[in-house]
């Protein structure tokens, strides 16, 4: 013991020694080296131009020209810059355009809303312009490379021309110049590509610096507009009415609206007319879907339903063309957004027929003022922001809102709706406040005449609110169709759906709702206008960086390592669960191959995840290597028992001897096998105690595994029985217990006999065999069984007894001792461990 103390603390000094050495070989690795002297010119100059041989002049003139002719053709097959070229004058037109219109609205209205909504379509425009700058780069990076490749080409067989002599052949000279003509005309289109892709280039650059002082102009404007929030920006609205500025003009101003709609729809034709007709073809494809899925759905008790989602199914066609209308984000993502709420409006209607199976009356009367309210929101975008009926409309939105709040409000004190949490019913209630606050700001600000914080108020609620329920109504559906799949009868087939249905279920609707969340935050933060600043805050965020000796460590990498090494992990549990439930239960395998298998592919997934995740992260994995090394060698002295568990823990699971269930006795331990790791295992013990054994002693001592030739255990009783009582009549009772009792196997047939004589009695013994796990309640109950026989038949168990005989000395006339004396000499006997009985 001594010794084994001395040895401990050397060898964990050795191992830090070594775990230092290797961090600061790794450090040493990663620091800038000296750089290497540079080349000589002559190594670095171009090749020196190389004439080629006489005797190869025409067999290599014909691969020279066949790859000329390649060149030329890829060179004629590109056409990027023509179509950047003709695309680029109309996308000018229409930037410039909507900058004339949006620049003086945002200007004069110093509203959040637009804002958000221009910055959007200025980021699209300027996505645009990046895409086309990296097409015409990945071109002039191609072009380049061939054009140099040409370039040595032909200077090669120009000095070939310079050292031909007069006797060549002319057959020679001739393959030479044609040669030479073909690759001129190909530089020539080189230079004449070379040429339009500079002019297309610096188009883009000053579009491209257009497209940046649009957004310098319309930050400042957002800034503008955060000052403004608090300041009286217009006359009060009486003030304003009063005036009656906008009576003159009034059938022009609204049929100006009608015509800038008009001319946003039909340029939204013109431009996504394919993908309007594909639209189609997806709601098709739902219905078609939805109505199949419809009719295979079978009734299952495995998976049931929630009442709403019940009503939900019913009514295939408003699901299919809700899911349709929602996907207008993912297939006009290039869109305006204001586009995209003019295509979200018809979704109101499959809404409206899939909301009482989530709403009572009074919330779905509060939907329809909120619809009515965001349709107000999406044509007063339309009118002329100088316009006093603008700040009507604001204001006739504020009361309406007010309206459906109360109208929900009512619902919840009226008891029209299920009673909430306490929990829930403060969310609700801080919710409702909140809101009518917002709506009675934005009342009170316009009627002072601070449009900009009475339109901040009210459009982002109505907007998100209206979103949130869409959204929501969206969750509900892909929920019911995903659980009515589960009633599939291809999806019955699966052991997960027919033994865990119900966790499967609410799995579905558990990442229904996580989506659904995440969705709608995102919809908020860009309503509320703060999706750029959360951008430019994540990319600080991410960006910082900090060094630690030559080392650089950054949020980024530690946030990538972890999502990558994350989602390795979801995966591996995600392959452990359908190789234990799907796929292994399908084949026949030997005893322990799919633990093996289970095992390896679980830990290859994150193994390979983990390096997946290094590399992500930016580390060099050569870098590794030295450290590593020094790793191994300090294994070697401080964690020897743990590479011995280790090394143990995978012969366990390649030879399995001992599987998971199986119940072994170790040293003083007996149990089941719970788990078997790669340093130990876990043994559940009779008394509801845990074991955890290290994997060495399982391979390195005796273990008696009860589970590994087959599932079965002999129960062995000895049991006494008296002198006198008839063996055969014993066996036959002792046969009988055990063929009577349910667990007990018919083979092997159990047996009893007489064993031996014992002091008193008889010794009986029954054999018989049951399963490992029954074989405490069977060795139990057997022996109920068999006292309850014996009580039957009138065999007592027989019990030690001793007989004790008194010698008393032989006298004449003597008279028997008295009890007193009796009891005093019983007494004596007992007291004395040297006084002998004769039984």
């Amino acid at each position: 013991m001594g010794a084994h103390m001395r040895t401990r603390p050397f060898q964990y000094g050795s191992f830090a020694v070594f775990w230092l050495w290797a961090l600061a070989a790794t450090a040493w690795s990663a620091a800038p080296q000296a750089a290497p002297p540079a080349a000589p010119a002559t190594e670095q100059a171009d090749t020196a131009p190389v004439a080629i041989a006489i005797t190869d002049v025409i067999p290599g003139s014909e691969r020279v020209l066949t790859r000329l002719r390649d060149i030329r053709n890829a060179l004629e097959a590109d056409n990027s810059v023509t179509v950047v070229g003709a695309a680029l004058p109309e996308f000018s037109r229409q930037s410039d355009e909507w900058w004339e219109s949006e620049g003086s609205a945002i200007q004069q209205l110093h509203s959040v809303q637009r804002v958000n909504d221009v910055e959007w379509q200025l980021r699209l425009y300027e996505g645009q312009v990046n895409a086309w700058s990296g097409l015409l780069t990945s071109s002039s990076k191609e072009w380049s490379a061939e054009k140099q490749t040409l370039g040595r080409l032909l200077a090669d067989w120009k000095a070939t021309q310079s050292a031909l002599d007069k006797t060549a052949p002319i057959a020679v000279s001739s393959k030479i110049d044609e040669v030479l003509t073909v690759g001129d005309a190909v530089q020539r289109l080189f230079q004449q590509k070379t040429a339009q892709l500079v002019a297309v280039q610096d188009k883009l650059a000053a579009r491209m610096t257009r497209l940046n002082e649009i957004g310098g102009q319309i930050e400042m404007v957002r800034l503008q507009a955060a000052t403004d929030l608090l300041a009286l920006d217009t006359p009060p609205l009486w003030t304003a009415l009063s005036g009656n500025k906008f009576e003159p003009s009034y059938y022009e101003q609204v049929h100006e609206s009608v015509m800038k709609f008009s001319r946003d729809a039909a340029g939204f034709y013109q431009l996504y007319r394919r993908r309007l007709f594909l639209h189609l073809m997806l709601v098709i494809a739902l219905v078609v879907t939805f109505f199949r899925l419809r009719r295979l759905s079978q009734s299952s008790d495995k998976v049931t339903p929630k009442d709403l989602e019940r009503y939900v199914f019913d009514r295939s066609f408003a699901s299919a063309l809700l899911v349709a209308l929602l996907s207008v984000p993912i297939l006009y993502s290039e869109a305006n957004p204001q586009l995209m709420r003019m295509l979200l409006i018809p979704a109101v209607i499959p809404a409206l027929t899939l909301l009482p199976a989530v709403f009572t009356k009074p919330f779905r009367m509060a939907f329809h003022v909120l619809t009515a309210v965001y349709i107000v929101e999406f044509w007063r975008y339309y009118l002329p922001p100088q316009w006093s009926l603008v700040r009507i409309l604001l204001l006739v939105e504020a009361l309406m809102g007010i309206g459906a709040i109360y109208l929900v409000h009512s619902a919840k004190t009226a008891g029209a709706a299920p009673s909430p949490s306490p929990s829930l019913e403060a969310f609700i209630r801080s919710t409702f406040k909140i809101g009518l606050g917002l709506f009675i700001g934005a009342i009170v600000a316009n009627l002072a005449g601070d449009f900009t914080l009475a339109e901040f108020l009210v459009s982002p609620v109505v907007r998100i609110l209206y979103m949130g329920v869409l959204i929501y109504m969206l969750a509900i559906v892909a929920t019911t169709y995903s659980i009515m799949a589960l009633r599939s009868k291809f999806a019955l087939r699966f052991r997960t759906v027919q033994q865990h249905s119900s966790a499967v279920a609410d799995t579905f609707r558990r990442l229904a709702r996580i989506a659904a969340v995440c969705l709608w935050i995102g919809v908020a933060v860009f309503n509320i206008g703060a999706l750029g600043f959360v951008q430019n805050a994540l990319q600080a965020i991410f960006g910082a960086q900090w060094k630690l000796g030559a080392a650089e460590i950054s949020l980024r990498d530690v946030v990538i390592f972890t999502l990558v090494f994350g989602i390795a992990y979801i995966l591996s549990r995600i392959l452990r669960f359908i190789l234990a439930q799907e796929i292994f239960p399908r084949f026949h395998m030997p005893r322990g191959v799919p633990d093996a298998l289970e095992l390896l592919a679980r830990y290859g997934v994150l193994l390979f995840g983990f390096l997946l995740a290094l590399i992500s992260a930016g580390v060099n994995l050569s870098q590794l290597t030295l450290a590593l090394s020094a790793l191994g060698v300090g294994i070697g002295f401080g964690l020897q028992n743990i590479v011995n568990n280790f090394v143990c823990g995978l012969i366990l699971v390649f030879e399995h001897p001992i599987q998971v269930g199986d119940y072994v006795e170790v040293g003083q331990h007996s149990g089941q096998v719970q788990r078997i790791g790669f340093r130990s295992s876990s043994v559940s013990t009779g008394d509801g105690g845990t074991v955890i054994i290290p994997n060495s002693e399982l391979i390195g001592t005796k273990v008696m595994n009860w589970s590994l030739s087959d599932q079965l255990r002999r129960v062995t009783l000895r049991i006494p029985v008296p002198f006198g009582t008839d063996p055969k009549q014993v066996v036959e009772l002792f046969q009988a217990a055990a063929r009577n009792h349910p667990d007990v196997v018919a083979y092997p047939a159990p047996s009893a006999a007489l064993d031996k004589f014992g002091e008193g009695s008889l010794i009986f013994i029954l054999r018989g065999w049951t399963k490992t796990e029954r074989y405490e309640s069977v060795s139990q109950s057997l022996t109920l069984a068999i006292n309850k026989a014996f009580q039957d038949a009138g065999i007592q168990i027989p019990f030690t007894q001793s007989d004790v005989h008194l010698h008393l000395p032989e006298k004449a006339g003597s008279e028997l001792p008295s009890v007193e004396k009796l009891n005093q000499a019983a007494a004596g006997v007992a007291a004395s461990p040297k006084s002998t009985a004769g039984s």
